[in-house]
């Protein structure tokens, strides 16, 4: 379970006009929206909610970087 979710205020917006740019494009936008949803609900560790990407995120400490 993670401490926090911070969810940006330009989030949705974002995520809406990515659902417009295209195949590959709403894809990444659904798979983000259910990773979201998942952590939110609390259902399943911040690990379990969706593959990670191999590299991480090195800029911001005890950040996890998701594969859309």
């Amino acid at each position: 379970m993670i401490p926090t979710l911070y969810l940006d205020a330009k989030l949705d917006k974002q995520l809406r006009a990515l659902g417009r740019a295209g195949k590959k494009a709403v894809l990444a936008a659904e798979r983000a929206r259910s990773i979201i949803a998942t952590l939110e609900a609390g259902k399943f560790s911040s690990i379990e909610a969706g593959p990670l990407t191999k590299n991480g995120e090195q800029r911001i400490k005890g950040c996890l970087k998701y594969d859309l």
